[in-house]
């Protein structure tokens, strides 16, 4: 391996010679890509002069790609993977780069984010709704920066950082409307205002709305899609009260409202005995098979605990492949709300500028879940969760090119987050019945800390630049579980309740009977979980440096070293609601990345190339650990094991822990390349190689310890894949022109204990999947038709195991939308 790591280095390293070369019999045509422009280091560079790996989207891309969200840009990033299709809206997203994954996304677990996002040079860390997904629309430009940002971007930044630029405020009058629709009935309708006040006061408005019925359909009486309603607002000024400063303001409003999340039953492992072939269940709705899953389990041996039976007279030709639809009984919602403000004051010496970047985002979400999935009023949830972050920032750096430039700085940052959650009991299951609220809770993250930074690049010679920094940084959290409660196991109408065991407030005024055809029940009540509730903090230091060379032999190519750093902080995790102490306590996590790369502009600036070798070497990697027991008797017995109850009827307990990986490791290259055949066509592509790997990890697990040493990261796919193509051509008096994209990943690996328990589907196949675009252009009006999986790929990128109709498989069926769009100019 790694010999075909060193060979593909060593060819990339020669393109851009070779390039140089041919350059010289093209000078007669002038065909040429615009200078690549980055913002990588918190000033305007060409990324000739910036050793990083980096993957552009501009103000024109974004808009001929129809790039709506991350997911979209993120399909044509080398090595990086992603996850939609969660619980929280329409834009959820979790987000893995070179194998280091976000898992603060994970349902209530508390800590730091592997990357960043960044609007406007403030880092959207923390959110009600997981991962920052921010607006696309009116956007100057997307960074996608691989490997650790310490330096420039701090906290959050371990693997990455996404930056993005909104489109500023100018001196010009200016408007644009988009007006469009698609499949699913989906309606989008945007505008931009940009309107000077004076020469020196400048506005811009900015706005967006879609709404969609969502790919499926809800075929239970009770009704309904997975539609989602969508608004996105960002007012910006800029004051130039001087010629040499600049003030920014912006307030942004975001509403993210989702009704069924469409994930398709596949009517494998379902959870508490419940039979996806019976009517009530799935209402022979049928079962989603992408992968053959389904029909492998019913081809099975008799005897084989996995064996799927069918009911008598059904066989597989004969069931329903479900794709589309649904059949649950109780609507489902997750609205979303995020309010942000940003201020950016900027003022230039004759030697060197001053920077101040405050932020503020505040974020609530309001969920109800049928946690069932199915016809039967079985489990619900209800979940309220808010989060505010604000950070200041504040940061000197020299102006113009000198001998040294240099940058120094600082920032403070708070963080607040709670959750409450209630699992809600509709009908006799287990040991409950309904109205038990099976399990609930209250929780309070807090996280604050602050940094210094600097960074110092010294010219050497014309041709080659050392560049030195690096950001010492003091991080605080604490965690508090209070409320915790667990449903005791329901009794007899009138009889003493069990030990510790105590009714609701409000079902001392309204109790609950029911009968199950012999006796009348009552509830057994909830009894408090205080084994490993309260309050726990933790406090941590780190320095992390990055030294780099830059060499640039000419105005066309730049080969640069890096070596960097990257941490997440320590922490502590806590599980009351699991009735035992299962509290865990990790340590800072840390990461060396040595990387070599290039940046060159070939055959006259005809063609741009960037590639990218590097190797990451972690220590004490931080592994979210999620499962799920049976607790029977107060044993806990892993739910997927040979000895949990049959059917899994049991009080279930779910165990979430971060555990410390000793050593792990990620080697990989990525090779990026965008070039112009002729006048109208352009063509591009990339390549993402990785292979991530546990070195030295023994995992808790299921109770046992499991050397998992020599498998696979999850969230790590080996190969990510894409290339594009488009040609401009006139017609019908315009301009117009014809995009199609590629992408692929290869299989990846999910979490930990999946692969242990053998719990399906421990991994996501590879897929791959073709866009189309097609545009016309008559002045100020624009048309554009967009095709998104146009070969109707069976996809999934996550799993969801609790459910009565078996796992169920996000879907993302072909999609098109047509949409129109005028400018003032």
């Amino acid at each position: 391996m790694l010999r075909g790591l060193l060979g593909t280095t060593a060819f990339l390293a020669l393109v851009p010679f070779f390039g140089e070369a041919a350059a010289q019999d093209q000078r007669a045509d002038r065909l040429q890509i615009e200078e690549i422009t980055v913002v990588a280091q918190r000033r305007e560079q060409s990324i000739l002069d910036v050793p990083v790996s980096v993957t552009l989207f501009s103000a024109e891309s974004i808009e001929k790609q129809n790039i709506q969200s991350a997911k979209d840009y993120l399909q044509q990033t080398p090595n990086v993977s992603y996850q939609v299709g969660g619980r929280n809206g329409s834009r959820e997203i979790v987000i893995a780069i070179r194998g280091i994954s976000d898992i603060k996304n994970a349902e209530k677990i508390d800590t730091s984010s592997a990357f960043s996002t960044y609007v406007d040079e403030f880092s959207q860390g923390t959110l009600a709704s997981g991962q920052a997904n921010p607006p696309t629309y009116d956007i100057e430009r997307i960074e996608v920066l691989r490997g650790p940002q310490g330096t420039f971007f701090g906290r959050n930044s371990e693997g990455g950082a996404i930056n993005i630029m909104t489109k500023k405020p100018s001196k010009d009058l200016y408007g644009q409307v988009d007006f469009g629709g698609g499949r699913f009935n989906s309606y989008e309708l945007a505008g931009v205002a940009n309107v000077p006040v004076t020469d020196t006061l400048f506005t811009r408005l900015t706005v967006q709305s879609a709404k969609s019925d969502g790919p499926m359909k809800n075929l239970h009486p009770t009704g309904g899609n997975s539609g989602n309603e969508y608004l996105s607002l960002r007012g910006q000024v800029r004051w130039l009260p001087t010629t040499n400063t600049t003030i920014d303001m912006q307030i942004g409003y975001i509403v993210d409202n989702q009704d069924y999340t469409p994930k398709a039953a596949t009517c494998v492992k379902p959870r508490f005995g419940a039979n996806p072939f019976d009517g009530k269940v799935l209402g022979d709705i049928g079962c989603y098979d992408p992968q053959g899953e389904l029909l492998r389990r019913i081809n099975l041996p008799a005897g084989n605990p996995d064996r799927v039976v069918l009911p008598a007279g059904m066989t597989y030709d004969s069931l329903n492949k479900n794709r589309l639809n649904l059949y649950q009984n109780t609507r489902e919602r997750t609205e979303n709300r995020t309010t942000t403000m940003i201020g950016r004051i900027n003022h230039e010496f004759e030697d060197f500028s001053i920077t101040s970047i405050s932020g503020l985002a505040k974020s609530d979400q309001t969920q109800f879940m049928d946690l069932d999935h199915s016809g039967v009023d079985g489990i619900d949830r209800f979940g309220l969760f808010d989060a505010t972050n604000w950070s200041q920032e504040v940061r000197l750096q020299s102006v113009g090119k000198k001998t040294i430039d240099w940058t120094v700085g600082g920032i403070y940052y708070k963080d607040k987050f709670q959750a409450t959650n209630q699992i809600l009991i509709k009908h006799f299951l287990a040991a409950w019945m309904n109205g038990d609220t099976a399990n609930q809770n209250v929780i309070h993250s807090d996280r604050d800390g602050w940094a210094g930074f600097a960074n110092l690049e010294w010219h050497i010679t014309e041709p080659l630049s050392l560049i030195v920094g690096g950001r010492f940084s003091h991080d605080n959290s604490s965690s508090e579980w209070t409320d915790v409660y667990a449903a005791c196991g329901k009794v007899p109408y009138g009889s003493p309740l069990a030990p510790g065991c105590a009714l609701r407030p409000d079902q001392l005024d309204r109790l609950v009977l029911a009968s199950d055809g012999t006796t009348v029940y009552q509830s057994g009540g909830r009894k408090a979980q205080t084994a490993g509730a309260g309050y726990q903090s933790t406090s941590g230091k780190d320095f992390s440096p990055r030294i780099a060379l830059n060499y640039k032999p000419n105005d066309n190519s730049s080969y640069y070293v890096t070596v960097s750093k990257g941490y997440k902080p320590n922490g502590v995790r806590l599980n009351p609601d699991s009735g035992f102490d299962h509290t865990s306590r990790f340590k800072k996590e840390q990461l060396w990345n040595y990387e070599a790369g290039f940046n060159a502009a070939l055959f006259d600036r005809r063609m741009t190339v960037s590639g990218a070798i590097f190797l990451m070497d972690w220590k004490d990697m931080q592994v979210l650990v999620s499962e799920e027991y049976c607790n029977v008797g107060g044993v806990l017995i892993p739910i997927d094991g040979p000895s949990a109850p049959v059917g899994n009827t049991c009080l279930r307990v779910p165990l979430y822990s971060i555990q410390n990986a000793k050593k792990a490791r990620s080697k990989g290259f990525e090779l990026s390349a965008q070039g112009m055949i002729t006048n109208g066509w352009q063509v591009g592509g990339s390549v993402g190689y990785l292979n991530a790997k546990f070195v030295d990890f023994l995992a808790n697990v299921a109770g046992t310890t499991a050397d998992v040493s020599g498998q696979p990261i999850g969230s790590a796919p080996k190969w990510t894949l894409s290339a594009n193509t488009q040609y401009n051509f006139p017609l019908a008096g315009g301009e117009a022109f014809a995009r199609a994209s590629w992408s692929y990943r290869s299989a990846s690996s999910l979490d930990i204990a999946r692969r242990v328990n053998n719990q399906y589907p421990s991994n996501i196949p590879a897929f791959g999947l073709v866009n189309l675009a097609f545009g016309q252009t008559w002045g100020r009006v624009n048309l554009a038709l967009n095709i998104e999986n146009l070969l109707d790929s069976k996809y999934y990128t996550a799993a969801e195991s609790f459910s009565y109709a078996g796992v169920m498989l996000d879907v993302h069926p072909r999609t098109w939308f047509l949409k129109a769009t005028w400018k003032t100019n």
